[in-house]
């Protein structure tokens, strides 16, 4: 006895969706591997083992311009936050300062400051780090003498020469370092360069508002100041 049309035609069906729910199935369990962060990530933070990892997402939600193993972002800096758990794509990164300044906000510029590593004060300074800049101003060029903050956690792109000859009758390197900072910022870093001194305390996270300044009387606790002429003197 022959099968009648009704029952091919179901056995059909019944074939055509059973590999239709298998080819789902597998694209829904197949997996790859992929880059992701391994915790939130600030802006400029150079990426070392401990920012990233590598997880197996399903292949049909793995970003196709996804990094697939950590060796390919290890060393480069966040050009912006970073999520936990987000895929690190090449847009979230940058290989150089001239990157940075790029993708920054049009308000923000990356900016060398010539800074001998004697004046950078806490410890290394490294890409990624936050520093607070302090200027001590030159009495003979401002007709005062005062040492102030001027700018609070400021992000280190980069730092550059170690003051050290490299050879014998070589010039020495320039050491300092880039930063990026508000164009008003840069702005004050021009002006303290050329008149007075600059120094760089790295920053451990603490969020500080910039004083009064000191000054010769106030650091010899002789009273309130009163800025007259080219001195200072108590009230």
């Amino acid at each position: 006895m022959r099968p009648s049309k009704e029952i091919v035609l179901s056995l059909v069906i019944a074939l055509i969706a059973g590999g239709t729910a298998y080819a789902s199935l597998d694209r829904l369990t197949k997996t790859s591997e992929v880059v992701v962060a391994a915790r939130d990530i600030e802006p400029l933070a150079s990426l070392d083992a401990s920012h990233v990892k590598v997880m197996k997402l399903p292949t049909a939600a793995v970003h196709p311009n996804a990094y697939r193993t950590t060796s390919q972002v290890v060393g480069k800096r966040a050009a912006g936050p970073i999520i936990f758990g987000q895929q690190v794509l090449p847009g979230h990164l940058a290989d150089s300062a001239d990157d940075l300044n790029r993708m920054s906000p049009s308000a923000s510029v990356v900016m060398f400051i010539p800074m001998p590593l004697g004046r950078w004060v806490g410890g290394a300074i490294k890409a990624g780090d936050t520093v607070d800049l302090i200027f001590c101003a030159n009495e003979q060029r401002t007709g005062f003498s005062i040492a102030r903050l001027i700018a609070t956690r400021v992000p280190v792109v980069s730092h550059s020469g170690t003051g050290v000859k490299r050879w014998e009758g070589a010039a020495n390197e320039v050491a300092g370092l880039n930063v990026l900072v508000s164009v008003e910022d840069a702005e004050k870093i021009a002006y303290c360069l050329e008149n007075g001194t600059l120094y760089a305390c790295l920053n451990t996270g603490a969020s500080m508002n910039s004083g009064v300044g000191a000054t010769l009387e106030s650091v010899m606790g002789l009273g309130s100041l009163e800025l007259t002429g080219s001195r200072s003197e108590p009230r």
